[in-house]
């Protein structure tokens, strides 16, 4: 009951930090929108000013970019890119284009109700652009009998249910971070990335083909191709060093509890861990 509820309470803040980072998104987009339209006003009013002043002297052109709109209800703003060069309102502090990153982490399993599984990884990271990189990693897994197994054994030592465990994982990802924000952390300015991926990899499997409570192990490992799907964000600490919480989900075909249907597995860790990016 402890270990189910820890999973609970650590899915439930990572949807929230994701939820809030979105928020703050959206607001400073709101704000920053504002600001423009706020500076555009004042530019109009300064610019009639000096028209005034001047005694109307120049053309239309150059009496203030907002002296070519052609409403006062509605403000143009192409006057301030017209190399269409500026894509991101918010300033970039720290940057990953081009950079190789290494990673450590650990967490936890989320999904098998029998076993209590803790994993370890590292991970290698290459960003093509700010938006776009690619990921190799590696993860181990230690397996152990969680509560509720422990329970049925004692209940029912003739007939206990099929587990499939999770021994290792490994594979390569495609990265999407189209989120970059910031938050206000205790008056400290934290800066981070949200990011998606996916991709292939292989995951190391094994069952106890021996059903029997006071018999011995006999287990069937199977290496399996995966479907890896995730999300996560990493966080800056200065120019290198970074936090990672890392939410990793597979998806592969197996055998059931009769060794012979086919069936769909799914499976979701959690990890946090620190990263350096070279």
């Amino acid at each position: 009951m402890i270990q189910q509820g820890c999973r609970t309470f650590i899915v439930l803040s990572f949807s929230f930090i994701l939820f809030f980072s979105s928020s703050i998104i959206r607001a400073e987009e709101d704000i920053t929108s504002e600001n423009l339209k706020e500076a555009a006003e004042e530019l109009k009013a300064g610019s009639s000013g000096a028209d005034e002043v001047g005694g109307g002297r120049g053309p239309a052109s150059t009496r203030g970019p907002a002296a070519a709109s052609n409403g006062d209800e509605e403000f143009n703003f192409s006057w301030l890119d017209p190399d269409k060069k500026v894509y991101v309102l918010q300033n970039r502090k720290y940057r990953k284009a081009g950079r190789f990153g290494l990673s450590v982490s650990g967490g936890t399993n989320l999904s098998n109700p029998y076993k209590t599984e803790y994993l370890y990884s590292g991970k290698g990271t290459f960003w093509i652009t700010e938006q776009l990189g690619v990921e190799g990693f590696y993860t181990g897994l230690t397996n152990s009998d969680s509560g509720n197994f422990t329970a049925l054994k004692n209940v029912n030592s003739t007939a206990l249910p099929f587990v499939r465990e999770n021994r290792s994982y490994y594979g390569g990802l495609a990265m999407w971070a189209p989120f970059y924000a910031k938050i206000n952390l205790f008056n400290i300015i934290l800066y981070f990335d949200w990011y998606f991926n996916a991709g292939l990899g292989q995951i190391r499997t094994a069952f106890d083909q021996n059903r029997l409570a006071g018999a011995g192990p006999n287990y069937k490992f199977e290496n399996l191709t995966t479907f890896l799907f995730g999300t996560g964000q990493s966080f800056y600490i200065g120019k290198s060093f970074q936090i990672r919480l890392d939410l990793t989900g597979m998806a592969y075909r197996a055998t059931s509890a009769d060794n012979v249907t086919i069936k769909t597995f799914t499976n979701f860790d959690f990890s946090a861990g620190v990263g350096y990016l070279f």
